[in-house]
């Protein structure tokens, strides 16, 4: 798991994408950080450090992953 983790792509990607909407990218650091329980500032903006589940449903914290929970038709 190390490998994926310290992928120099993967921590650029999760840097720009909650600015750019990715909700791939939400997914996927929510789905690493339950898998292998890592509170990293890795995921840039994505997930708030330190993580809890309370600080990703805080206004302000949604309020900077908004682009990524929007639905595009």
């Amino acid at each position: 798991m190390n490998h994926v983790l310290e992928a120099p792509r993967l921590c650029e990607w999760f840097e720009g994408d909650a600015d750019a909407g990715n909700p791939d990218a939400l997914l996927l650091a929510l789905r690493i950080r339950e898998k292998v329980c890592v509170d990293s500032e890795m995921f840039g903006k994505i997930l708030p450090h330190p993580f809890s589940p309370s600080r990703l449903f805080a206004s302000d914290h949604l309020s900077s992953i908004i682009n990524c929970l929007k639905v595009t038709l």
